[in-house]
């Protein structure tokens, strides 16, 4: 199994008006279930974050619950994707 993660550069905000994050976002995948990717996002300062993130072209994005993520580096799972499929995901802050 293969997963290819793509940084999506978001170009405006959701209707929730939330602003692009200037912190440093990565994914990985979950170490014990290796199926789910995990997008770690790193503040300066806590802050209420989600991730947005697309797995088909023609899709729908899926959002994560909004978290209120303290300072640090804090992994948000995204669920409900396919195998072997490509992500595209961008963090709002």
């Amino acid at each position: 199994m293969i997963w290819s993660l793509l940084i999506s550069l978001a170009c405006t905000a959701p209707e929730t008006n939330a602003t692009p994050p200037t912190e440093d976002a990565d994914a990985t995948l979950h170490t014990t279930i290796g199926s789910i990717p995990l997008v770690r996002v790193q503040l300066n300062r806590a802050a209420d974050v989600f991730v947005e993130y697309s797995f088909d072209e023609d899709g729908a994005p899926m959002t994560t619950p909004v978290t209120r993520v303290g300072p640090g580096a804090e992994p948000l799972p995204l669920l409900g994707i396919p195998f072997e499929r490509s992500v595209s995901w961008t963090v709002w802050v």
